[in-house]
Parts: C-alpha cells; sequence; structure tokens
C-alpha cells in the first residue's frame, strides 16, 4: 500500500528508498504465503473425488471474490473515466478489461491487467494457482526434491525469456519505468514481466514446497535463524537492487528473504504477533490490498474538486490520511460484506452439498 502510495503515485515528488522502494516484493509474500497455507489445508486432500475438488474451488470462490467485486465498484467510476480518455493501444486494452477484470481473468491480457483496480490482477494470478492446485499439491508434496528443481527452471526460464524480450525492445531491463505514452509495446510487455501468471508460478510453488520442508523438518527449523536469514537476505537485496534488474527482483528474487520469513512465522506460537492487534490487521490485509488504490482515488478526486488541492500540497500528508483512510475502508467492507458473504456462501454450498470438504 505505501510503495504504491507513494513509488508509483507520486513518482518524482516522493522519492523513498530502501525496503519501500521495493514494496513490490510484497506480492511474492502473497503468493509464497498462499501456497504454504493451502498446501497446510489441503494437503491430504483427494482431489480425484469432483465433490471435494468442487467444495475446494467454491470455498476459494467465497474467500476471495465478494471483495475482489467492491474493489473493482469502488474504482468503476475512474475505470469509465479512464475509458473515455483513452486511446490507441490503451483504448484497446481498457476495452479489454470490461469483460476480463469482473472474471478476474485480466492478467492473461497484459493490456489489460491494470486498468480497473490495478492489484487486482494479483487475484486472477491467484485464480490460475487455484485451479492448478490440485493437481502439484500432491506431487510436490511426495518429491518436494524433484519439485524444487522445477520451481528452480520455472523462474530461470522464465526470468531468462523476460530479460531476453526486456533487452531487445527497450535496451535495458526498466521493467517498471516504462511508461505507456513512451512505448506501447514496451509498456504492454513491461506489465506481461510483471504479471503474467505463468511467470510467477515459481513463487506458488515455493510456498508449497516451503510447507513440504516445514512439515518434514519444522521441530529442527530455529525461529531465530529465520529471523536472521530473512533480515541478511533483505540487506542483501536492498544492497543489490540498484544494479539487479528489476525483472528478477519482482518476479521471485525477493524468496531467498520470504521463505525464511514464511518459515518464521510459522514457528511463531507466542508473542506480538499474536496480540489481537496483529491478529486484526492480518485479517484485514486482504481488504487493505484491493481497496487500498480506490480509496486513494477518491481522496485525490475529492481534493481536486473540494478542498482544491490543500490536501496534496504534502503529499507524505496524504499519504497518511489515505492509509488511515483505506484502513477505515477495508475494515468497514471486511466486516459488512467479506466476511457475512464468505460465511452466506460456505451455508449456501453446505445446504447444497453436504461434505466433510467444506470446512
Amino acid at each position: 500500500m505505501i510503495y504504491h502510495y507513494t513509488v508509483l503515485h507520486f513518482s518524482g515528488r516522493i522519492a523513498p528508498s530502501g525496503v519501500l522502494s521495493m514494496g513490490y516484493c510484497g506480492v511474492s509474500f502473497f503468493f509464497v504465503l498462499s501456497g504454504f497455507i493451502l498446501a497446510y489445508n489441503y494437503g491430504d486432500r483427494d482431489f480425484s473425488d469432483a465433490k471435494i475438488f468442487r467444495s475446494y474451488i467454491w470455498a476459494r470462490v467465497a474467500r476471495i471474490y465478494p471483495l475482489y467485486v467492491c474493489g473493482l465498484l469502488l474504482g468503476l467510476p475512474f475505470f469509465i473515466a479512464e475509458l473515455l480518455r483513452s486511446t490507441g493501444s490503451a483504448l484497446i486494452g481498457t476495452l479489454a478489461a470490461i469483460p476480463l477484470a469482473p472474471l478476474a481473468l485480466q492478467s492473461w491480457f497484459p493490456e489489460a491487467t491494470s486498468r480497473w483496480n490495478g492489484p487486482g490482477w494479483a487475484v486472477s494470478t491467484q485464480f490460475f494457482f487455484y485451479l492448478i492446485f490440485p493437481w502439484v499439491v500432491g506431487p510436490a508434496l511426495r518429491r518436494p526434491g524433484r519439485w524444487a528443481l522445477i520451481a528452480v527452471l520455472g523462474f530461470v526460464i522464465t526470468n531468462g525469456i523476460y530479460l531476453g524480450l526486456q533487452q531487445l525492445i527497450n535496451g535495458d531491463y526498466r521493467i517498471l519505468a516504462v511508461k505507456e505514452e513512451d512505448s506501447a509495446i514496451g509498456y504492454s510487455l513491461a506489465e506481461m514481466v510483471k504479471f503474467f501468471p505463468l511467470g510467477r508460478w515459481p513463487e506458488f510453488l515455493a510456498g508449497i514446497l516451503t510447507f513440504s520442508l516445514w512439515k518434514r523438518h519444522g521441530d529442527r527449523i530455529h525461529n531465530g535463524a529465520m529471523l536472521a536469514l530473512f533480515l541478511i537476505a533483505t540487506a542483501f537485496l536492498i544492497m543489490i537492487q540498484p544494479i539487479a534488474p528489476l525483472t528478477v527482483l519482482h518476479n521471485g528474487g525477493a524468496l531467498i528473504a520470504v521463505v525464511p520469513l514464511v518459515l518464521y512465522g510459522a514457528g511463531v506460537s507466542q508473542g506480538w504477533l499474536l496480540t489481537k492487534p496483529m491478529l486484526a490487521l492480518g485479517q484485514l490485509s486482504f481488504a487493505v490490498y484491493l481497496l487500498h488504490m480506490p480509496v486513494l482515488n477518491i481522496m485525490l478526486s475529492l481534493d481536486k474538486r473540494i478542498f482544491v488541492g490543500l490536501l496534496t500540497r504534502d503529499l507524505w500528508v496524504m499519504t497518511a490520511l489515505a492509509i488511515i483512510m483505506a484502513f477505515a475502508v477495508s475494515a468497514t467492507f471486511s466486516a459488512l460484506v467479506e466476511r457475512p458473504m464468505r460465511r452466506y456462501l460456505l451455508r449456501a454450498q453446505t445446504a447444497a452439498r453436504p461434505t466433510p470438504a467444506n470446512t
């Protein structure tokens, strides 16, 4: 959220550095954590049973889709405004987002990926992971060494292809610096590099393999060592950021820090991470991710039309206010939409097709 608010939206007027400027690595954490948690909850399920498979898919939809739709609805006025002013390739991408975004398919079409509530691309990619998970989790947990090699090869191959294409078309590796008005082809390639599901699946697979490691050797994994490894890896990533290809850092390079962090979290049984405020923030995290950009756009619109630019005179103050508002809106939607809709959808499924897999 802070990365989007500062590095992207106020680019050129606020210049964060260090961890803050690498906020995009948070999505790698999301993908790894998702793979870990799904393997934890569903690793022993027999997905050849159609009832179990349907129950699993329905539970995933109930967990993610209601808030995803809320993000689209909040961002709808700004999407319409973008549609009206778009021309050329931008218009093609915006039009494509109309059918693709509601179906969470936009990450498969680079031009449409960021058009309608940009952060929703991760849900689009995540739905792909959900679909392949039943066929991957069993083999990966049975033969983690072989699948670790597959994950490494996937990372090397996809990033190698991306780096080659990026160098060929743009002459450099600055995938996050490509502006659509400067290079339509470069922009489309940058969107594909960052968001295309087939390029991000090694991170999700890494989460499943991290669970396998924790399940087999969790009693021998020292929490303090994992935390130290996370901090050392983070410092290393910050150090190499100025010279490392952003393609690599954006699409899985952060795993050297993310995997130890997930293992550290898996071993926590007491302390500040389990306090009520931290658990509450964890419950809000998904809502914050999906709603923070529409909230910022709403605030900027109000500032332009009502407050005549007063809020954006100090962009750090604007960022702080937007963060507070994002949490407030997220808490509201989580309480009134996310949790009630999830319970309703799961109850509806239970009533229609009772099965133990509903849990």
